[in-house]
Parts: C-alpha cells; structure tokens; sequence
C-alpha cells in the first residue's frame, strides 16, 4: 500500500506530466 507521501508525489508527477503536453498543445492551438 502506498503512504500519503507517495500518493501526493506520484500525484503531482501525474499532474506535471498531464499539465506540460496540455499547456503546450494549447500554445500550438491557439
């Protein structure tokens, strides 16, 4: 089982990973 502190830090890689790509694809887009 994971601990809170895991969970939060493999949450913010997701959120980074998920984050980048969307803000440079919106950049390209508009």
């Amino acid at each position: 089982m994971f601990g809170v502190q895991e969970l939060g830090s493999i949450f913010k890689l997701a959120h980074k990973a998920i984050n980048g790509p969307t803000l440079m694809a919106r950049a390209v887009l508009t």
